[in-house]
């Protein structure tokens, strides 16, 4: 579903083609298949798309689960039909100050025009207004629509840990809900927002997808203002560039627990076949992987190389390499 599709670092999109040669073997029309860092929904979506089985995903990040819900979730008629109402509506919405437009906006910051951040606050606002007149799924397509908007007019370099001294041409765009599309979801799927500790022993699926953050920098702060925007909730802040003062942040990315956390996550994984992404770059080794993935099972191992996201333009090497990494009970 391109329309909601947000710009993200490690997102598969580009190497979905290369990891779905893996894929193919193993997944099918009956197959559980569970995303588990699920990210934006990328690969959950496809493969829902490709072999119509069942999908089970998971992230941290909040905005992130109402992305998966979106485009995963299979809509009524009536939903459809509310959704397109809806999202007129909210288009044709009046501006007003609210969390976004005194805190990201100037004269304090400049992630948004004044314009384009006031127009976030009258949506959000107006959302929360019509939560409980309308369907669950109509408030998280919606939620997950104003989140997608907003991205596309920030005044960023694709993350949220800093803005741009001068706005960008695209920033100066009105922000703009695009009436959707939607896909044909062939089966009910199940979404979690937690930690994936916590869920993964009582996650029953036959393939287990892994995609974790490989180095120190965290989700929660390149993309807080996305996850402010998700949840409206008007957390304290600080600093130059506004973060919450309360971020999660994953064991994942941590040089002290990330060896650790992939021990027990392993550990704790029922699923027969467990097929991991990993960089080369990242802050536990290849080979540190393999040996703790062979706890689940006989272990292969893949090297793809990809491109670099237009966020990592500063990395030093040319090319960079995806380890994916398949084990079998």
């Amino acid at each position: 579903m391109a329309q909601l599709h947000l710009n993200y670092i490690g997102s598969k999109k580009t190497l979905f083609t290369k990891l779905n040669k893996v894929f193919q073997k193993y997944v099918t029309e009956d197959t559980i298949f569970g995303d588990m860092f699920a990210g934006t929904g990328t690969v959950s979506f496809m493969i829902q798309q490709m072999y119509k089985c069942k999908v089970i995903t998971n992230d941290l990040q909040y905005y992130a689960y109402i992305m998966n819900r979106a485009i995963l979730t299979k809509y009524t008629k009536k939903e459809q039909t509310l959704i397109t109402k809806k999202i007129e509506e909210y288009n044709n919405i009046q501006g007003i100050h609210g969390f976004i437009s005194r805190n990201y906006a100037p004269p304090k910051r400049m992630y948004f025009t004044h314009k384009n951040a006031m127009s976030i606050d009258a949506m959000r606002i107006q959302l929360e207004k019509d939560k409980h007149a309308i369907p669950d799924n109509v408030y998280i397509y919606l939620l997950a629509s104003i989140i997608v908007a907003a991205d596309k007019v920030a005044n960023t370099t694709s993350v949220y840990a800093s803005y741009l001294k001068e706005f960008k041409p695209s920033a100066f765009q009105p922000i703009h809900l695009i009436v959707p599309i939607f896909a044909y979801i062939p089966k009910t799927n199940r979404f979690y927002n937690s930690d994936v500790l916590d869920i993964i022993d009582k996650t029953d699926c036959d393939v287990i997808y892994l995609d974790p953050p490989y180095n120190t920098r965290q989700y929660s702060t390149y993309y807080h203002i996305l996850d402010t925007i998700a949840k409206y909730d008007s957390p304290n802040i600080h600093g130059i560039t506004g973060i919450p003062d309360d971020l999660q942040k994953s064991t994942f990315s941590s040089m002290v627990e990330v060896e650790n956390a992939f021990r027990t996550l392993v550990e704790k994984i029922k699923a027969k076949v467990l097929i991991m992404s990993y960089n080369d770059e990242g802050i536990i080794s290849h080979n540190v992987l393999k040996s703790i993935l062979n706890m689940h099972g006989k272990v292969k191992m893949y090297k793809i190389p990809y491109k670099k996201f237009k966020a990592q333009q500063n990395v030093e090497r040319e090319k960079l390499y995806e380890y994916l990494f398949v084990s079998v009970k």
